[in-house]
């Protein structure tokens, strides 16, 4: 049996030290969507993918409700565990197709998580059995196979470079992306929900090619930095270098000012439960 860790969704725990720092992007995202939620001060919440539990903190600031915070990083969990300790917010170590919590609950916010789901119908089908009659729930998530071009860009100039051995050819994305919102609305109405709002927006943001790094560091790196992602074996050595390619690439791709565009396109969604 492969060891939980060593899976992309894995890969999150051995970066917990400086996921605050790489994921600027996911949080102003999720502070996007907590307010697109509407959260009343007595409802009870489940942040689903909790991460480090910052959004879940923020959520704590509403609600005087019960709040669950649930994510499969084990030591993401414990950090948020040692951070928020006096919330009283429950975090636990579980997936998003397994999950079990004490009691339903008024709003379920899935922020930035979604895409790494191995079974996103099985997902929605737990939300919705824990969700109250009337709950809703909010999800935003990259979207569409060229969710962000500039990754996309580098990954393929990295693995097109000499240096880059061919094994790198052989990646096989662990990602559910769909490409329109039509798409996502009819995955959530076949499983019961009504949805009141789904778009798919193109968020963009002028950053240096460090920030970019950044960035991708703190999610698409799991995928393309992570031997379980590709068919061919490949050495730590030849990712470390790969790595360095990558951010080569990202150098080139600055424009005068010593800067570029970073695009994403995200969609935001916000569903109830009949």
């Amino acid at each position: 049996m492969k060891d939980p860790e060593s899976s992309p969704k894995g890969k999150f725990s051995k970066i917990a030290d400086d996921y605050g720092q790489l994921s600027s992007l996911q949080q102003s995202a999720g502070q996007v969507l907590i307010k697109k939620l509407k959260i009343r001060e007595d409802e009870d919440i489940l942040d689903l993918g909790c991460g480090l539990g910052q959004l879940t903190a923020e959520i704590r600031k509403i609600t005087q409700g019960s709040i669950f915070g649930v994510d499969p990083a084990a030591s993401m969990i414990q950090k948020a565990k040692q951070t928020y300790a006096s919330q009283k917010i429950q975090f636990s170590v579980q997936s998003a197709e397994e999950f079990q919590i004490p009691h339903q609950v008024d709003v379920i916010f899935c922020n930035s998580s979604f895409q790494w789901y191995s079974d996103p119908v099985q997902a929605i089908k737990r939300c919705f059995e824990v969700l109250k009659p009337g709950g809703r729930i909010g999800m935003q998530a990259p979207a569409k196979k060229r969710y962000c071009p500039l990754f996309l860009d580098a990954f393929e100039r990295a693995v097109e470079d000499h240096r880059t051995p061919q094994s790198f050819r052989t990646f096989v994305s662990p990602w559910f992306f769909l490409e329109s919102s039509e798409d996502y609305k009819t995955l959530f109405e076949e499983e019961g929900f009504e949805v009141e709002s789904a778009e798919i927006l193109m968020v963009t943001s002028r950053k240096t090619p460090d920030q970019v790094m950044d960035s991708f560091e703190s999610g698409a790196a799991l995928a393309y930095c992570n031997p379980d992602c590709y068919q061919d074996s490949i050495t730590q050595e030849e990712f470390d270098d790969f790595r360095n390619i990558v951010r080569k690439n990202f150098n080139d791709m600055a424009d005068d000012s010593g800067a570029m565009e970073l695009l994403f396109n995200r969609i935001e969604l916000v569903a109830k439960k009949p």
